[in-house]
Parts: structure tokens; sequence; C-alpha cells
């Protein structure tokens, strides 16, 4: 309510008082000339006054206003019926034409003070130290919080035990530590919201208001709104927000004008549409492979198309619309496939297997088991299909094999030992090979066959003999372990061969279903000849797209995420884009009137008093069509009723497919878009990694189907269901509190098996204590027992401070399989029992000292070297001639160690001899330790200095003008044309000149042949097609001038898939030709390999240099890509690569290229660098 009645039924004007700070009112605001109020939804409530400086007293009299000099910065005003306002700025002080003395200022609505109060590093619901959810009492035993912050409890308490505690509600928080300071409190807060949770801020430097009503409004989807009389927040959910007035406005009664403007500053009719990570192709999955969606059917009501092309494109966009599950389920059993196909090669056990539980107590050890138990029989659940299990070639699998045959029995092993008093040995596991995919096992094939070929040199494979010197019992212990590697080796094999069949077996598959693909893509192409457009047609529908990009942020696939879920995720973003495309292709209007004062009108006097922003009212058009709008700013006049425009707004309201809300105006803006990109943000504020978990377990758990829910689950329960997973924290959740919302669900009341899987999943994604001790120990079970080579990369690093092995491992791990060959380098620490003695015992060696013995001429032994700590633990060092005299000790050197004219000058060190030691004149050096140039004379009396200058300069500008002076051609594009099975790739290649200087491309040649059928019309570049190529494998193209003079060359490829032809290309990163004065100092040259059609990587590179015409290949590098250096002495220098690549390349045959030799391939580049003008 603004105005109210007098007694004699005239509308009278709120009272208002200036005040002091704190509502300290001082007296009532006189004067006032006019009062205009903007009164807005989303936005700080505002004032306008004009105060006179003089007013008239009751007889007339001109007096001085006595509010006047109190209007200033930080008073407050009060408005009755409305509440708080705050003067921000200083008043301004006007003097009009006629005398008249004012002051004009604005009071903004007490919310303002809410921007006095700054959120500084405040983290809430974001699972670090210092979010605000993680204080003691609410963290379990694996310091993850039992319960999410949710928007607001009503009747919070002071107990951090008690799931009421003010700590668990975003506005208690704020009203607890924040609001009490400007005298705000927490009202009513809508129950729709209120209890809402699972919502992440990270709020670096933020005010309160911002923060409420945009971070925490969208977050909720809410409305907030103050009460400036009681100063409180409150908050309402959008679809909550305001009530119908029954009120119609219309030209017939107050409105005086309006405007209907379309909201769309751009009309669109094409989206590409991409997630939240723009490189992902998610839509095409159930998009028939494009990125693209359409709408025309605005054009198509407004008579843009003929009605015999509207009937066609109709049933085409029938068959996109009917097909497109077709299309999806193919997009996801190719996905499914692919991942059975990853699981084949890439398989690796869980990173759990190398948890050492020595330091874990015997109740947390009881804990983990009991745990991974649970997992087990949860995934045995799972994959159990018709009794049987089905859980080998699933993602799963490697979880499943982990727990089953590590985790369990370790933990099991060391329960049992601490029962001995003992802990238990360590747990070997890399020799199942169940825990492996394809490309470990190749890798350890290749680890143990390296070591099987060493043991052979050393004739290990055979029993002892005594011509293979050594004892018989070390031998026949390397033996044994030769024939461990063997046996290892044909398991090995065995389960590659399996795997391998199922590898080419899914690849079938694959070719199958990518098929299906493909024909159904096709026919969803809107030029294939089924639909019968003609040429003509086509071009009219070409000339109604209009593009631009849509980016839905909300959209993306997280790593948790399954195959189920990414075509879920394909769906909501085909769904919303094309909801969005339906706004964007369609005019959205948007009404603003004028109107009179409702206030004024005794008529609109009640109804007026009971509008409330965010109400709905209706718009009589002069048409007589009638819309329904939501009121969202009111501006009037409260105290001047002269004046008696009055103007209300509305929100804009979005029509999509017949109905309309404007709840993206009011939570996102009013919204809009921008040619070249769409953005939105579905309104699913919960943390995306905290959703995707949620559905990650429901998803993995509902697999199992009938088997947990017999009777099924609605479609009400599975949302309970979903709601109640909302408020995870990187995978955990208080399971009591979970029991809680099951309660309700009814097809969960009494599943304690779902409960259990709940636990399970939570030690999975949060380890808790054990995840320093898995980053610890990770793989130092390979390294110490020898199975893995140092050629896979593993290091590991063991300090006293980051383990303890345990002297059977040193025993049984490491010393009894350490052979000469495996001490290449590295650490070894003595203790103070162990010393390292030669096999002649003149080298003896401790923890803390080095001696190599002497033997004098009458044959008696002495320290001839010492090296380290002597018996009183002095540091000692000791060197004795022949004759056992000393020559050197901690003292330092002794007499007739230096024989008469040793010394030598180079033996002297630099900065050893003062100069007044010479009987020579020096030069002093200056403060930069060198010769000041102005020192230097030509020895014709002028200082050189002078003359370098001079050099300097010319010497830059000669070189600054270098480049317009040099004259080049360089070729440079693709060079390889790659055929798979008759189908060749890319259809052409473009080599392109890069002309330096004043030259241009007067002439290209292929082959030696000139050629202008491929030239481009500039001449700057040459395009060849694969069909070119016939059978031919390569060939040689080149450009030059007119002259000749200048030219380059460069070679383009055809290789095969199939074909078992081992092929090199070696590539020069600055060309091949180069001029004497060239300005380059190097080249980077790239050898890449290829067998048939696909690039392979080598064991081993081996390059080769030759200058000129010389006969000996000088090696100058073993990486893919060396340096080369430019030579300007050299005519020409060739570069070769060898490149080995073992037993990967196959038996030589008939049709097999003649350069292989002892499984060594070459790529020489003849005539590669040129000197002179060439």
């Amino acid at each position: 309510m603004y105005f109210s009645l007098d007694l004699l039924n005239n509308l009278q004007s709120p009272a208002i008082y200036i005040s002091n700070p704190n509502h300290k009112i001082l007296k009532p605001l006189l004067g006032i000339c006019s009062a205009r109020a903007n009164f807005q939804l989303r936005d700080i409530w505002e004032i306008d006054f004009e105060v006179d400086a003089f007013m008239s007293d009751r007889v007339g009299v001109r007096v001085s206003n006595p509010s006047y000099e109190l209007i200033t910065h930080s008073r407050e005003v009060w408005v009755e019926n409305i509440g708080w306002f705050r003067i921000n700025t200083y008043p301004s002080e006007q003097i009009d034409d006629n005398g008249r003395k004012y002051k004009s200022f604005t009071a903004y609505g007490y919310e303002t003070t809410l921007q006095d109060l700054d959120l500084v590093g405040i983290n809430i619901n974001c699972g670090t130290e210092d979010s605000i959810e993680m204080y003691e009492e609410n963290l379990d035993v694996f310091g993850v919080p039992m319960h999410n912050i949710q928007l607001y409890i009503k009747d919070a308490n002071e107990d951090p035990k008690s799931d009421k505690y003010w700590k668990l509600g975003l506005l208690n928080i704020l009203e607890h530590e924040y609001l009490h300071k400007k005298g705000w409190r927490i009202g009513d807060i809508d129950i729709g919201v209120a209890p809402l949770k699972g919502r992440q801020f990270e709020i670096d430097s933020e005010n309160i208001y911002a923060f409420l009503t945009q971070d925490v409004s969208n977050a909720y989807r809410c409305m907030f709104w103050f009460d400036r009389i009681n100063k409180t927040i409150n908050a309402v959910k959008v679809e909550n927000l305001g009530k119908d007035l029954n009120l119609e406005l219309s030209f017939r009664n107050v409105l005086t004008s309006m405007s209907i403007t379309d909201q769309n500053d751009d009309f669109y009719t094409c989206f590409r549409v991409a997630g939240n990570n723009a490189d992902d192709t998610l839509l095409e999955y159930i998009n028939y492979g494009s990125d693209k969606i359409y709408n025309l059917d605005y054009c198509i009501t407004a008579g843009m198309l003929e009605e015999s092309t509207v009937t066609k494109y109709k049933a085409y966009t029938e068959f996109l619309e009917k097909n497109r599950l077709i299309y999806a389920d193919y997009s996801k059993e190719h996905l499914k496939l692919l991942e059975k196909k990853s699981v084949l090669y890439e398989q690796l056990p869980i990173e759990e297997v190398d948890m050492l539980f020595t330091n874990v107590s015997d109740e947390e050890l009881k804990t983990e088991l009991e745990h991974f138990r649970t997992i087990l029989a949860t995934l045995e659940k799972i994959y159990t299909v018709d009794g049987k299990l089905q859980i080998e070639g699933t993602t799963d699998y490697a979880l499943y094999v982990s727990v089953r045959d590590v985790m369990i029995p370790k933990i099991q092993a060391e329960i049992d030992a601490r029962k001995e008093g003992k802990h238990a040995e360590d747990f070997e596991y890399q020799t199942n090979w169940e825990l492996y995919g394809i490309n470990e096992l190749e890798a350890r094939l290749v680890s143990y066959q390296r070591q099987i070929d060493l043991m052979k040199e050393k004739h290990y494979d055979q029993p002892w003999k005594p011509e293979f010197g050594g004892t018989e019992a070390s031998h026949n212990k390397q033996h044994e372990l030769y024939k461990e590697y063997a046996g290892y080796i044909d398991a090995i094999n065995a389960r590659l061969k399996k795997l391998k069949a199922q590898a080419e077996e899914i690849e079938n598959q694959i070719k199958t279903v990518t098929g299906k693909q493909k024909d159904l893509a096709e026919q969803a192409k809107i030029e294939n000849e089924v639909w019968g457009f003609t040429k003509e047609e086509l071009q009219d529908i070409y000339t109604l797209y209009r593009e631009t990009d849509f980016q839905d942020s909300s959209i993306e696939v997280l790593d948790t995420d399954t195959i189920d879920d990414i075509i879920q995720l394909a769906q909501t973003l085909y769904d919303n884009a094309k909801e969005e495309l339906e706004i964007e292709s369609h005019p959205q209007f948007a009404y603003d009137t004028d109107m009179d004062n409702l206030y004024h009108n005794l008529t609109f006097l009640d109804k007026a008093n009971t509008i409330d922003l965010g109400d709905f009212c209706y718009l009589e058009l002069d048409n007589g069509f009638k819309t329904k709008q939501r009121v969202v700013r009111i501006e009037l006049e409260l105290v001047n009723f002269n004046d008696n425009n009055m103007v209300i707004e509305f929100s804009n309201m979005t029509s999509v497919c017949g109905r309309a809300d404007d709840y993206r105006f009011l939570l996102e803006g009013g919204g809009g878009s921008q040619k070249n990109q769409i953005s939105r943000d579905t309104a699913n504020y919960i943390s995306d990694s905290v959703s995707s978990i949620a559905s990650k377990i429901l998803s993995k758990y509902f697999q199992s189907g009938g088997s947990i829910f017999p009777n099924g689950i609605s479609q009400g329960d599975l949302q309970k269901l979903q709601d109640a997973l909302d408020g995870l924290i990187g995978g955990s959740l208080s399971v009591e509190e979970l029991k809680v919302v099951l309660a309700k669900v009814d097809t969960l009341e009494a599943n304690s098996a779902f409960v259990k899987y709940l636990q399970a999943q939570s030690i999975i994604a949060n380890k808790g204590q054990f995840d320093e001790l898995t980053a610890k120990f990770a793989a130092i079970d390979d390294l110490l027992a020898g199975n893995i080579s140092a050629e896979l990369g593993h290091v590991i690093h063991l300090t006293a401070e980051n383990v303890k092995i345990d002297e059977a491992v040193i025993k049984k791990l490491i010393a009894a399989h350490i052979m000469v060959s495996d001490l290449q380098a590295g650490d070894i620490t003595l203790t103070d029992t162990m010393r390292i003695l030669s096999d002649n015992g003149l080298m003896v060696m401790n923890g803390q000292t080095l001696q190599i013995m002497g033997t004098t001429s009458s044959g008696e032994q002495y320290v001839a070297i010492q090296l380290g700590y002597d018996a009183e633990e002095n540091p000692s060092l000791i060197i004795r001639d022949e004759n056992g005299a000393v020559m050197l000790d901690a003292s330092g050197l002794h007499e007739n160690i230096v024989p008469d004219g040793f010394i030598k000058n180079d033996m002297v060190a630099q900065g050893t001899i003062n100069k007044d030691k010479l009987s020579f004149d020096i030069i002093e050096p200056n403060e930069f330790g060198g010769i000041d140039i102005t020192q230097v004379f030509d020895g014709k009396g002028g200082q050189w200095g002078v003359q370098y200058d001079q050099f300097k300069e010319s010497t830059e500008n000669a070189l600054n003008n270098l480049h317009t002076a040099i004259k080049t051609i360089e070729l440079t594009g693709e060079q390889v044309f790659k055929e798979d099975n008759g189908v060749i790739s890319p259809a052409t290649i473009t080599i392109s000149a890069i002309c330096k200087g004043d030259i241009k491309v007067a002439k290209w040649y292929i082959d030696d042949v000139i050629n202008n059928a491929f030239v481009s019309p500039t001449g700057n570049a040459i395009t060849i097609p694969a069909t070119y190529m016939g059978e031919k494998k390569t060939i040689a193209v080149k450009a030059e001038d007119a002259s000749g003079k200048y030219y380059d060359i460069i070679s383009v490829y055809m290789v095969s898939n199939g074909d078992k032809a081992i092929t090199v290309i070696v590539q020069s990163s600055e060309g091949y030709l180069f001029k004497e004065d060239t300005p380059l100092e190097s080249t980077k040259c790239t050898a890449t390999v290829y067998r048939g059609a696909n690039e392979i990587e080598p064991v081993a590179y081996k390059w080769q240099a030759i200058s000129d015409d010389g006969t000996e290949w000088i090696t100058i590098g073993n990486t893919k890509s060396i340096v080369v250096t430019l030579d300007s002495f050299a005519v020409r220098k060739r570069i070769k690569c060898l490149v080995d690549v073992a037993d990967s390349i196959p038996e030589p045959e008939d049709n097999t290229i003649t350069s292989i030799t002892d499984a060594q391939i070459e790529e020489i580049l003849n005539s590669v660098f040129h000197g002179g003008g060439a």
C-alpha cells in the first residue's frame, strides 16, 4: 500500500521523515516538491526527491525549511507504508531562473546497506579444508562432511553435532555473521527452496546484496524481496512468485501509450551446437553426425516457401525426429563397443593394489576388508545375469579382479599375520595377467623377452656346466629364474591370444554398426534425392538459413559419466538447443506502457494498493487480444499529485511451442543473444561433479534391474532418490542422512543392499587416509622384484623418511635377483655392519671410510689411500707413495711431493698470483672485470674503440637490409597420401610456394615434366589429386622462377594400409635449398616411419651426414628429430636416417622394399643443401 484516503476521501501522500543513521528520526521532511519513486523487482528501490529551501507557513509567510540543512550524505529517510531508505551521495543544490533554491537527491532502498558487507574468501560446499561445512563435528572418520549446507534452516540451533546447526544453513550463516551488523534478519523462506543442498560457492570478494540477488538466486531458482519496514530478507521459489490481480489495463481505462518490440536483437534459423567443451562432438551422437540443427517454422508460417516445398520439408523433418532415437542407439552401441575395445587394450589394476597396511590399525583393517567385500558382492550382483557372472570385458573387470585376487587376500593375510605378532609378507600380484590389457601385456612381454635374451647370453637357459664359469648354485638359481620368466612369456602370449581374438570380434561389430550409422546419416541429408527437392527448392531453403553458435555451459561430459549418461547428455543438449532455437527463430514480444496513475483513480485505488512487484495483470491490445504480463517495475509520484503519469514495466515473457514464462528474464537478467554466440546455462546449478557422481551411482546400481528392485521403481521415487544423492561431496555421503530420505521412497524403504553399495562406492571414490600410502608405494613391488626394466621409464626414490623395507623383502625380492648387468647406476646405502670388498682384498669400503691397500717391496701391506673418517671420527685423507711415505694428508702436501721443474704455467690456478710478483706492467680490469675499449689502440695512435663503433653500426645496417636482398623459393605442404581398403586420403594435396625477394614462380614440374593443369590461378600453389599417383609410390614436385636460377623441390609419397613395405620420410622444417648468404643458421629434420599407411615408432634412429662428395658417413644424432647446422662452405650436404624397427618388421617377401637390411631402413636426403645460387 503506497497511498491512503483522508476523512474526506481525498488521496493523501505518505508521511516522510529525515533520520540519522540507525533510524534515529530527526523531524518530518518538509518542502518536498517531488518524490518520484522507481520500485523494481530485480534492483534496489529508488526515490528521486526535490526539496525546496524555503516554504510558506500557515499564514503564507515565506520561511526557511527547517529540514533543508539536514539533507546530506548517509542520512536516512523513512517513508510511511514503504519503509527505510538511505542517501548514498551528497545532494546537489540548485537555484533556477526564478530564484528557487532546492536540493535534489536519490534515496535508495535500505537493501543498499547490504552492499556495505563484503564476503571475502568464503567457500561453501567445496569439500576443501577452508570450506565452511568442513568443521570437525561434521566430518566422518574419512574426513568427509556428513551434511551439506542447505539454503536455510528454520529454528537452527547452536549445537555443532546437530543437523540443525546454524552453520549448515547458508542464510543462517549470513544472518549470524553479517546481517545483524546492519539490522537485517531472515524472514520467510519458501519451503520449496529452503532445504535444497549441494550448491557450491567459491567467493573471492563480493558484497552480500550481489551474492544474494545474483549467485544465490540463480543457484536456487528463487527471488529475494526485501521488507524495508521490518528489515527482513525473504525468498520465494521463482515458480511461486506473484499472484493474479484480475486487473485488466487497456486504452479504454488507464493506458495512454504502449510499445511492442521484439526482444531478440537478431534472427537465427540454424545453431552450431556445443556443450561446455566446444571441442566435444556430443550432439553428433543423436543428430546424424552433424552439430547443426534448423528451425524454419516461422518462415514457413509467414509464407516464405512454396506449398510444395513445405510439404517435402515437413516430411523430411518428420523423418529426422522419428529416426533420431534409432541413430542415438547406433551411437550408443558404437561407444560401448569402443569402450570394450579400450578395456581390452588399456586395462590396468586399481591403484589400491599397492597400498601397504603395516601402519593401519586393526580396527581400520577390518573396516577396509568389509568395504572391499561389499564392493565384490555388489559387483557380482550387478553383473550376474541368469545366474552367470558376466563382468569380464567391462570397465569394472579390473576393479573386480583387483578386489577379488589382491585386496581381499592381501588384507586378510595382514590380519592373519598380526595374530602371530608379525606383518604379512609382500603380496605378489604382478603376474596375475587378468589384471592387464593388451598394451600393458605387450610391454611386459617385451621386458621379459629382453631379460630372457640377456640370460641366454649368459647360458642361464641351460643347467650349469663347468665351461660356463661361476658357481653351480648361483648359475642354477638364475636358470630357475629363466624358466620362471619363460613361463611368464607363455602365459602372457596365451592371454594376448584370447584378448586379441576378442578385439578382432569387436572390431567387426564396430564396422557393422558404423555402416548402419553412415547409411542413416546419408539419408538424413536434405540433399538426398529421396526427399525430391529440386535445386531451386534447395536454394530457397538455403537462403533462409541464418547460422550462429550455441553453447550450453551446463552440459559437460565428465570422466565419471557412463555411455548411457553421455547419450542422455546429448539428448539434453539437443532439447536445450532446440528450445533455444525455437526462441531465436520466432519473434519474442516485449511490452512497455505509460498510463494514468492508478492511485489517482478511486475506481482502481483499492486494486492498486494490492499490487506487489511480481504480480500478474492483463494487457488488452487494440485488436482485442489480451496477454498476461508480470509487473517488474512501477514508477510513480508519491507527493506531487499534479504528476499523474505512471509507468508499469513488465517482464519479458518468452514463448516456446505455445507456452510462455519469464523465468529466464527473472534469473538471468532478461537473457538475449549476440551474433556468433548464444550461451545458456540450464539452471542445473548443482555442482557438475556432484550430480555426475549421483548419476553414476544410480546408473551403475540400476544395471542389475529387477534383481535389486523386483517390483521396479516409480519415476517419482527415482526423482526422490536422485534428489537425495544431489547432496554428495566428492563422491561420499552421509548414509544416515540418506536413510531418512530413503524412508520416503516406497520401493527403497527396506533396501539395505543399496545402502551397502553406497558405502562401497564411498571407499572407492574417497580413499580417505589411505591416499598417501597409495601415492607413496605405487609400483614399488614391480621395481624391486626386477620384473620391469629401466626402459619402461619407472623411477623410484626411497628415503629413510618415506620407506621401511623388511629384511625378508631385501633377501627375497632384491638380493636374490641382482645380477652384475643390473647394476648400471644408482645409490647403495651401507650400514655399520656392511662392507664392500674387492676380489683381491686390496679395496675395503664401509659406511664411513674407503681404503685401498698397497704393498712395500718387502711384501708388507699398508694403507696407500684412505678417504673418509679415521678412528677418532675426524675427516681423513691420506695418500702414500710406493714406500709408504705420506705424500698428502689432511694437513696438506708433504715435503718432496713436488719435484723440481714439475710445476708448469697451466698448473697455476687463475687469479692466484699477485701483480707485484710480476716483472712487467699490466692493465687493470674495469668494474666489470674486463678491459675498457678506450685502453686499446691500433698501433698508430688511434683508439680502436671508435673504429669498432663505426664498424658495429655499419654491420647492423647491413644485416637489417639483408632480408630484402635475399631471393628464395620454398615449398611447403602435406607430403603423404594414405590408401586404406581402396580409399585414398586426403583427396588432394596442395603444395604452396613461399617466395622471398622480388621473384615469382614461373614453372611447376612433376617428375621433371612441366605441369600447368594442377596449378592455382595465382601460380603460387599446385594441387595434386590422389588419382594422379596411380601406382606411383613417390613423385617429385619442383617450382622455379623465370630465370631457372631459383627453385625448390619437394617429394610426395603414397603409403598403403596392409602393404608390408616400410616407408621412411625425412622432412626439413626450413626447406631443402639454401643460398650461401641465407640468414638461417640451421634447419630441423624429422623422420616419420610408416608400415603401409600406419605410422609406427621405431626402436631407434640413427642420423648420418656426408658433405660434398665425401665417402664417410658421420653419425650426427639418434632421436626422431635433429637440428642440422647450415654450412655455407659446403656445396652439398646429404642427410640420411636409419631406423631400427627390430622384430616388428615382417619377414621379407618378394614385394618388400629392398632397402630392408638387418632390420634397418634408411631414407636419404640426396642433394639436400646447396650453396651458391642453387
